[in-house]
C-alpha cells in the first residue's frame, strides 16, 4: 500500500510542485541522463519513486513485507544521504 501511495503522492507533487518536470528528482537521485530510464518496468520513473516514499517513509509492517528495493540498479532510497528531506521539502514544497 505505501508504494501506491507513493505513485499517488509523487504524480500531484509531479504535476502540482514540480510542474511535469522530473530533473530535480533525477539529479538528486544521481541518475539524470541514464539510458536505461523508462526503458523497462523497474527503470520506469514512476516506479522508482514510488519505491523511494515506500522505503523512506512507510511503516516497519510495510517494509517487513517487501524490504528491498525493486529496481537493483540504483542505490537503495535509504542509503541516499538527505533523500527523504529532498522529498518533503523540494519535491513536495
Amino acid at each position: 500500500l505505501a508504494h501506491e501511495f507513493g505513485h499517488a503522492w509523487s504524480l500531484y507533487h509531479l504535476y502540482m510542485t514540480q510542474q511535469r518536470d522530473w530533473s530535480a528528482w533525477l539529479d538528486y537521485r544521481g541518475i539524470a541522463g541514464d539510458p536505461r530510464i523508462d526503458s523497462t518496468y523497474p527503470w520506469s520513473k514512476t516506479e522508482m519513486i514510488a519505491e523511494d516514499y515506500r522505503l523512506l517513509f512507510s511503516s516497519p509492517t510495510a517494509l517487513g513485507q517487501w524490504p528491498g528495493q525493486m529496481n537493483s540498479d540504483i542505490p537503495d532510497a535509504r542509503d541516499v544521504p538527505g533523500l527523504g528531506d529532498f522529498l518533503q521539502n523540494v519535491w513536495g514544497g
